[in-house]
């Protein structure tokens, strides 16, 4: 009959736009995906450029913290050196050979009067 013919169509219309649908969610979920691993790939890609910032840091740090002990080893050295050529012109002696608390008085007694 003519009802079941028009009925038939509108079923047939009806599945072909639930089917167009059911693509375009497919479409949907694979596109949302695609951005969800593209999001996850530039965190792993952040998350490694922190790192190696980090890691960069840290060395630095590092050669920061050397450079500093140096710097503080050869003031010292410099520094006992000086005194040391300061007492031995104070007293004519190589400090060694003399009570360093001694020299140490003598040398404070020669910066005060000198």
């Amino acid at each position: 009959s003519g009802a079941d013919r028009v009925t038939a169509e509108h079923a047939k219309k009806a599945s072909a736009v639930i089917g167009k649908l059911f693509a375009w969610c497919d479409r949907v979920i694979a596109n949302a995906e695609e951005v969800r691993a593209a999001a996850s790939e530039e965190d792993r890609r952040a998350a490694a450029t922190v790192d190696g910032i980090e890691e960069r840091k840290r060395a630095a740090a590092e050669r920061l913290s050397g450079l500093k002990e140096h710097l503080c080893a050869q003031r010292t050295a410099q520094r006992t050196a000086a005194e040391e050529s300061a007492l031995i012109a104070l007293v004519g002696q190589p400090v060694l050979s003399i009570n360093l608390e001694e020299a140490r008085e003598a040398l404070q007694r020669a910066t005060a009067s000198g």
